[in-house]
């Protein structure tokens, strides 16, 4: 008997969007290694030339910031607009 789309022969396998043991695990391993990284980032900067040091920053960035969606974009700046305020 042939099993229809998104059906599986384990009515009681792993919840649907649930991840996978092994996908917990490596993100557990990661999130140490990130944390060790963090906690000596601050060092290893202070090494650094100032373009290295913007470089890192720069890179980094993304990950700290919320993306601006396409309401939020200002389609003028606001020296030309005072009246206009943009919240984020």
């Amino acid at each position: 008997m042939a099993q229809r789309k998104g059906q599986t022969g384990n009515p009681k396998g792993r919840p649907k969007g649930s991840p996978n043991r092994i996908t917990k695990e490596v993100r557990e391993m990661l999130k140490e290694v990130v944390q060790r990284e963090l906690e000596v980032l601050h060092k290893r900067m202070t090494g650094m030339t100032d373009a290295e040091r913007t470089e890192v920053l720069l890179k980094l960035l993304p990950y700290v910031t919320p993306r601006l969606t396409e309401s939020l974009q200002p389609d003028v700046c606001a020296v030309d607009r005072p009246d206009v305020i943009i919240e984020v």
